[in-house]
């Protein structure tokens, strides 16, 4: 039951530290020679899978707690055991294989998630064959409901996720204010309120773009930080850039 409540606990941390990860930091870390971040980020480019292993692992590990409880207990105290064991192990996976690991895994997501990276790899190789299934099921499901898997994102949700990049210190307020301005500009062009939220290009006359800080465009890797943290909220940007100012 301890290995199971240690495994229950892993699974629970690395999933929120996965989804709070800032993947900016992460792929810093890896430019700077870490494998453990770099794993971590190749990791998060398949997040469906990621989760998916996740998850299942987490529910065999409590359900087998829960069995091995249930077992322990009728044991020892008769017919009351599986009262008990439902009361105790319930409480003991809430504290202490859900709250308590989520709660720290959210304060360190980086470094939790550098840290169950090359774990959880294993966990991926060794669970492929219920991935797979699970996924096809996915397909099945997508197709009865009929899902839309674009995304899409009104110019309102677009400007929110330019604040929360500038927040988080990724762009300074100029480049915020830049972004800001491609997004205005972009939706007075197409005249929509919904755009994909990869069709936001650099325009053609932009010649500066390239270089390291033009003044007709965006500083050098100013847009594949805020393709990333993008990516962590849900989008999919491939680009972005406008006029600045003369």
């Amino acid at each position: 039951m301890a290995a199971c409540l240690i495994l229950s606990a892993y699974f629970s941390a690395t999933e929120t530290a996965f989804s709070s990860a800032n993947s900016t930091r992460l792929k810093t870390l890896a430019e700077k020679g870490s494998k453990k971040a770099k794993l971590a980020c190749e990791l998060l480019e398949h997040y469906d899978k990621l989760l998916s292993t996740i998850l299942i692992g987490n529910n065999i590990v409590n359900i087998l707690m829960a069995s091995i409880g249930t077992v322990l207990f009728v044991r020892h105290y008769g017919d009351a055991g599986a009262t008990i064991s439902t009361v105790v192990v319930t409480v003991v996976v809430l504290v202490f294989g859900e709250i308590s690991p989520k709660s720290v895994a959210k304060d360190c997501a980086e470094r939790f998630a550098m840290f169950s990276a090359p774990i959880l790899q294993v966990f991926l190789f060794v669970l492929t064959p219920l991935n797979f299934l699970f996924s096809l099921w996915k397909k099945l499901l997508a197709k009865v409901f009929r899902l839309n898997g674009e995304s899409k994102m009104s110019q309102e949700e677009l400007l929110m996720l330019v604040d929360e990049v500038q927040q988080d210190g990724s762009i300074d307020k100029n480049e915020g204010e830049l972004l800001k301005n491609a997004i205005d500009f972009s939706e007075q062009g197409r005249g929509r309120s919904a755009v994909h939220t990869d069709e936001i290009l650099p325009p053609p006359y932009l010649s500066g773009f390239h270089r390291p800080h033009s003044r007709h465009g965006a500083p050098e890797g100013f847009l594949r930080r805020l393709r990333d943290h993008g990516k962590a909220a849900g989008g999919n940007y491939r680009a972005a850039a406008f006029r600045a100012g003369k």
